[in-house]
């Protein structure tokens, strides 16, 4: 008996010793309720989507029978069943109402709760990189660096029907801007998002989910310590630094990864005017984005695709990014 006793007198000190270990180690996620809040969230803004996408296609399945129930009334001598062919139709109308009112109302309340799982994954990556993220606004341009106006010019021609009206030849040829009169002058400065089409809700965040919802992501830019402290402004037709900061939606930083930038303006037919690399890992879940330069302002799409490491060994065109990361910039 006094054996056993011992023995177990000999494990509960074995676990004693074992659990103060762990309380005094690092945590390997994020030390908040955040995460699992914003999963929760996240699971309840999917299901309504699920939910709203069901509507939909019962919506459909309705609308078809609508359709028939019309053509056969059409098509009926009866007039007893004519008459019993467009009641059913009616009732498929009222139900028809009836599945397009619950998908919108379950899209509103998905969008709601996924707005509610963003904000709640945004406090977790502060907390979780409260280092390394300075910004939390979305970027926006330096208003210093606008003197350089892409697709613009101050004079557009030098045709002599049009000096009238671009200034004089000795204007123009002297190349100083500034010497033209402008009441003389026209020139092609537009508005940068004239011919892009930027929806008014466009989520222009700099924390993102991924599109597979795997991980959680930020963005902003990696200033020295001699720059500005405003890090939330990117300069016009300089190339400069980011930091993209990911983890996994729970909670882990993202280390490791091999990801590829790339980059469009959804209104114009062009990308990037550079191809930004991601060149160092500052701490893990902290990359070093260098390279990148904007040489418009307007609507940028920009995406950061997550490989895995483990599968460098095969050809691009083998490879599938495990997830990717889509940023939308006004700049």
């Amino acid at each position: 008996m006094f054996y056993y006793h011992k023995k177990y007198l000999l494990i509960m000190v074995a676990l004693a010793a074992l659990a103060a270990f762990y309380a005094n180690s690092e945590p390997l996620v994020a030390n908040n309720k955040n995460f699992e809040t914003a999963n929760r969230f996240l699971q309840q803004a999917n299901n309504d989507e699920k939910k709203a996408r069901q509507s939909l296609v019962d919506a459909n399945s309705v609308r078809q029978a609508i359709s028939k129930a019309r053509v056969e009334a059409r098509r009926e001598k009866q007039s007893d069943v004519k008459v019993e062919l467009l009641k059913k139709a009616e009732r498929l109308a009222n139900e028809l109402e009836a599945h397009q009112k619950n998908g919108a109302d379950y899209r509103v309340q998905g969008q709601s709760k996924m707005q509610l799982a963003a904000d709640s994954f945004s406090v977790g990556l502060i907390e979780l990189f409260e280092k390394w993220i300075v910004n939390r606004a979305p970027l926006t341009m330096d208003p210093e660096t606008l003197d350089y106006i892409s697709h613009n010019t101050a004079v557009r021609s030098v045709h002599p029907t049009m000096l009238n009206k671009m200034g004089t030849a000795e204007e123009q040829q002297s190349g100083n801007k500034n010497s033209i009169q402008k009441d003389n002058v026209m020139t092609l400065r537009i508005a940068s998002l004239m011919g892009q089409s930027a929806p008014a809700d466009l989520n222009i965040s700099a924390f993102r989910l991924s599109n597979q919802q795997g991980y959680f992501a930020h963005i902003e830019v990696h200033n020295s310590t001699e720059q500005k402290n405003n890090v939330s402004q990117v300069p016009l037709n300089n190339i400069h630094q980011w930091r993209l900061i990911i983890s996994d939606v729970k909670g882990a930083p993202v280390s490791g990864k091999n990801i590829k930038i790339v980059g469009h303006m959804p209104g114009h037919v062009h990308g990037l005017p550079t191809q930004p690399q991601v060149t160092k890992e500052l701490a893990p879940g902290v990359f070093l984005v260098e390279g990148v330069k904007f040489q418009m302002q307007g609507w940028w799409v920009i995406q950061f695709e997550i490989y895995d490491d483990n599968n460098v060994s095969k050809s691009e065109q083998e490879l599938a990014p495990l997830d990717i990361l889509t940023f939308n910039l006004i700049l």
